[in-house]
Order: structure tokens, then sequence, then C-alpha cells
């Protein structure tokens, strides 16, 4: 069933989601009786779970409200592309900044403390200093850069987006009545 998001998605974070179909769907015996017209709303979930490597966003949907108000329960019924792929391709964000930015900033501070222990001429107060701020450096970078790798990338879907449903189960549906 085609359609479009009225909702933008963000997997960064779980809700709902919701659609409009876009074309009228027809009975599959004959092809003459309107069952679900253009314009029924869709009401899902977007689970907000990806991992590195994917590319499109897993939708699952609840709910056809039909415009004369009946509805119907779909059993969460899976989102698809135009080919029938599970999930909808999306912008991926790797998030790859802050973890370029941390490691930069562990670069910095350990290279900090390396020139003050190299200018103190092999020792002192300022060498230990050094070599304390180059460790901390090290370890504090170390721990930017591993919250950072914990961080799943987000796949965002903008509102207007094309879906499709899968219906997975037979329905069955009286000719559509305004």
């Amino acid at each position: 069933m085609p359609a479009a998001l009225l909702t933008a998605v963000d997997t960064a974070r779980a809700g709902p989601v919701i659609a409009t179909v876009t074309q009228n769907v027809f009975d599959t015996v004959s092809g003459r009786h309107l069952l679900i017209p253009q314009g029924a709303r869709l009401i899902g979930r977007s689970e907000g779970e990806s991992a590195y490597g994917d590319r499109r966003a897993f939708l699952t949907w609840e709910r056809l409200i039909l415009p004369n108000g009946k509805s119907l329960i779909l059993t969460s019924e899976a989102g698809v592309d135009a080919q029938g792929a599970i999930g909808v391709r999306g912008q991926v964000d790797r998030r790859l900044l802050p973890l370029l930015v941390g490691t930069l900033f562990a670069g910095a501070i350990t290279t900090l403390g390396q020139v003050a222990r190299d200018g103190s001429d092999g020792g002192g107060l300022l060498g230990d200093a050094g070599d304390a701020a180059a460790i901390e450096g090290a370890r504090v970078g170390g721990r930017l850069i591993d919250r950072e790798l914990q961080v799943r990338p987000s796949i965002r879907l903008r509102a207007g987006a094309p879906v499709r449903v899968l219906i997975t189960r037979d329905l069955i549906l009286e000719p559509y009545r305004p």
C-alpha cells in the first residue's frame, strides 16, 4: 500500500509515525471495489534502533484510519520501499564529527604535555606536569573516543518521503463508503 510520511523520522529516538495513503487501494479479486481510499491515515512506530552499517529506518504500522472514521488494526505490518525491501532508506548520520573532535582534543592535550616535558630540560616540576598532562590527556581522550563509538548512527526520513506498507495477512474489507 503506497503512502507518504506526514511526520519526519529520526531513529535516534523511538516514537510514533504518521503517513497518508497516496493511491486508492482496490480489491485483489476484481479490482473494481475501492477498499482503502487515498488520504487514509496510517499510524505506526519507529523503534529508534539502528546499528553501524544500517541505511534503512525500520517502521511498523499498527493502525489504518479511513476518511469515514472507521479504523482497522494492523498487526505491526512492515514499512518497505518500492521494491518491497524491509525498511525505508534515509539520510544516515554516522556522528563522525564528535568522534573527530574527541580524537583531536586528546591529541592536543597529549602534544601539549609532551611539549611541556621536552621544554623542561630533563625533569623538574614542569617536566612532571607535562608527563601527567600527557598521560591524563591520553586517558581522557580514550574515554571520549570510547563514548562516541557507543553512540549509534541515526537515520532520518523527511516528511513526505515515500513508504509502502507490506500487508502480510489476509484482510477482509467491505467496499469503502464515505
